[in-house]
């Protein structure tokens, strides 16, 4: 299974070195449907659960916002402080995430059961 990756930024401490900037994807502007895609998101089947913390990287007097354990959907997995930049900062998704989200009524149709937790490609994915 090949999981696409969303909100995977180079300032994070698990981005990409010559991934996209979280700041081309910040916004003034709340989407109209940010309560649905916040509670979607919380929805995610947990892959990988983190000890760490991840902290603010867009304004590092925030401190620490969270754990960055991976979610998914069945086709996208996320790091879970991706919710915050979204609360905090109106940070853009994908269109095509959000028009999957949409299609599946804001809701993961998947469950614990349907993640073979021995395809090491998923967790693979991630760092390719």
């Amino acid at each position: 299974m090949k999981l696409k990756t969303i909100g995977c930024f180079k300032e994070m401490p698990y981005g990409y070195n010559n991934g996209k900037s979280i700041k081309d994807y910040i916004s003034d502007n709340e989407a109209s449907n940010k309560k649905e895609i916040i509670n979607y998101l919380n929805q995610g089947i947990c892959i990988a659960a983190c000890c760490g913390v991840s902290e603010d990287v867009i304004n590092p007097n925030n401190g620490i916002i969270g754990v960055p354990d991976v979610l998914v959907d069945g086709k996208y997995q996320w790091y879970r402080d991706i919710i915050y930049y979204i609360e905090k900062y109106n940070l853009k998704l994908p269109k095509e995430f959000i028009e999957y989200a949409k299609i599946n009524k804001w809701h993961i149709n998947i469950t614990e059961k349907d993640i073979d937790e021995d395809d090491i490609s998923i967790i693979e994915n991630l760092y390719n």
